[in-house]
């Protein structure tokens, strides 16, 4: 049995029915399912969960002692923009990005985007839509008065969605990838990888279970060996454009980017409309240096999906790195409208403006990308230099302070910090902080240098440090080290 619960003034603050048609203006909607114990199987209504990038649906079997379950939909204009079970987030209208995170020792943030393609079917019967998998198995249903038009087709990065098992006690390869599925949507990688590995002993030719084990073990970080399921996908189904461009994302996390560069042109081949392949091989092209080349990519990925705000981003970068400051604060600026939020956006736009010499404009746009994301210590140590280069010494100390608060191994922010408080005549505080830069990178030839004249000025012995940074490779100290030590 099922009951309703709809909370909203409209309604009388809170309304139960048996029909969840019967509010529909509600805010928040319950569906609060009781499964009673019976020799019966039969299905009861059909719980639609959705999870943008790794979509996840199955149908409910009733066959348990009384055990109630509840459902939590949140809605704008009666349209789902989440949905929890038992308190779990399953679905959002947000999607899902993955990015790579940044060098501390770049100014630069990249980023990637999985593949989401659509892999549902669905059916109108009476304003209750029938959701199936690409194979038309029957997944649930949901009624079309709260479906937004955004989430008709559901897009997912998982490859196949099947119905739980009839029979717990005898599991089919469909059903170890089913409930592989459930576990990987709950981020246990280890128990979905043993799921997968389970159905791939029971069927050694489903490419989708080496598909969806490649992406567990990438999430865990095990590149080499998502690689190599994702191959196996590909030996059994060559025309999978998405183990493609996954492939191409793990190789290019490891650093083999003309690698990835051959697997993100295979799955574009497999798909000309394949925006995120397009996305992905720009970002490699730009590891590489080929800055057009990615510039390219990037444009194609626009045409195909004006709306991709990474697409914009990404671009941005690569006109940035070519040092054509206005064109990339252009794309960084159509990124932000696409999605005000985009804390790198603001970030690297930010970076752009210090470039080009406007340091207030800067100050601004990271102070936006903080305010989004108040863990962000690139931001706030980037305003730190452009504080640093309008004269605000202390105000520059206080912002690179706060970025090694977050990242205590921030040694570009402890070296700034020493070259402000320097500036400041605070020889000895900067000392400390060129040591504590030194520590976390002991090849850190200009803590060195500027260490040594700190003590230089301090009337301290400094030779030690001009020979660190002549034996690191740094001419001008070696000739210091010649002329002043021996």
């Amino acid at each position: 049995m099922s009951t309703y619960k709809c909370e909203n003034k409209e309604c009388g603050n809170v309304f139960r029915s048996n029909n969840p048609l019967s509010c529909p203006k509600c805010d928040t909607l319950e569906f609060s399912t009781i499964h009673i114990k019976s020799n019966e199987r039969y299905l009861v209504f059909g719980l639609l969960i959705l999870l943008i990038g790794t979509g996840l649906f199955f149908l409910l079997n009733e066959e348990s002692s009384n055990k109630e379950s509840t459902t939590t939909l949140t809605l704008t204009e009666s349209k789902i923009e989440t949905i929890k079970f038992n308190g779990v987030l399953m679905y959002s209208t947000t999607s899902l990005n993955v990015r790579i995170k940044p060098n501390k020792n770049s100014k630069k943030v990249t980023s990637l985007k999985l593949n989401t393609p659509v892999l549902t079917n669905t059916k109108d019967i009476g304003g209750w839509i029938l959701i199936s998998d690409i194979d038309s198995n029957k997944l649930g249903y949901v009624h079309s008065n709260y479906l937004s038009e955004n989430i008709i087709h559901i897009s997912t990065a998982q490859k196949k969605i099947v119905i739980k098992p009839k029979n717990e006690e005898i599991l089919s390869a469909e059903d170890y990838i089913n409930r592989g599925i459930s576990k990987y949507n709950l981020g246990n990688y280890n128990a979905a990888i043993a799921d997968y590995t389970s159905a791939i002993r029971i069927d050694p030719d489903d490419a989708i279970a080496y598909y969806n084990r490649g992406l567990a073990k990438y999430y865990l970080g095990n590149y080499n060996a998502a690689i190599a399921d994702y191959t196996s996908a590909i030996h059994i189904d060559t025309d999978d454009a998405d183990a493609y461009n996954n492939r191409g994302i793990a190789k290019n996390d490891l650093g083999n980017y003309n690698a990835a560069i051959t697997d993100y042109t295979s799955a574009i081949r497999k798909d000309p409309d394949y925006a995120d392949a397009y996305i992905n091989r720009g970002i490699a092209k730009n590891n590489l240096g080929n800055y057009n080349a990615a510039i390219a990519d990037y444009t194609s990925a626009i045409r195909i999906d004006p709306d991709d705000a990474l697409a914009y981003y990404n671009r941005g970068i690569a006109k940035d790195d070519l040092g054509n400051y206005n064109a990339a604060i252009t794309d960084y600026t159509s990124a932000i409208r696409i999605d005000p939020d985009y804390a790198d956006a603001y970030n690297n736009r930010g970076l752009a403006k210090n470039d080009l010499g406007n340091y207030n404009a800067a100050i601004t746009d990271y102070t936006s990308a903080i305010r989004i994301d108040p863990e962000d210590a690139i931001a706030y140590y980037n305003r730190g230099i452009a504080k640093y280069y309008l004269g605000n010494y202390n105000a520059a100390i206080a912002d690179y302070t706060s970025a090694i608060r977050i990242d205590p191994d921030y040694a570009l922010a402890y070296y700034n910090k020493g070259i402000a408080k320097d500036d400041l005549g605070n020889y000895n505080a900067a000392i400390t902080d060129y040591t504590s830069a030194i520590r976390i990178d002991p090849d850190f030839v200009n803590a060195y240098i500027n260490r040594g004249i700190a003590k230089e000025n301090l009337g301290l012995r400094y030779c030690s440090d001009y020979k660190k940074a002549c034996d690191l490779g740094t001419e001008r100290a070696c000739e210091w080290y010649h002329e002043q030590c021996r």
